[in-house]
């Protein structure tokens, strides 16, 4: 079954809309408006700081990964 995949790091300024300090998750939006929610790693430190309202720069990777299935074939579940 061909496939591939594909991975790319960006770097966006957002600003904080909401946050969820039990589950380390971070509502934002960017400077276009779009929203966007953030898992934030347990190593991240300055967590804790954050504020809404806050502009924060963050790093962030992408990913898709796509597969080939022949004609007629159903994907399984």
């Amino acid at each position: 079954m061909p496939g591939a995949s594909r991975s790319k790091t960006l770097h966006d300024t957002v600003t904080v809309t909401g946050i969820d300090k039990s589950a380390r998750m971070l509502t934002v939006k960017n400077e276009a408006g779009e929203p966007r929610s953030i898992q934030v790693p347990a190593d991240v430190k300055a967590f804790d700081k954050v504020k809404k309202g806050d502009k924060i720069d963050i790093d962030y990777t992408e990913s898709v990964a796509l597969s080939m299935l022949p004609p007629g074939t159903k994907p399984s579940a």
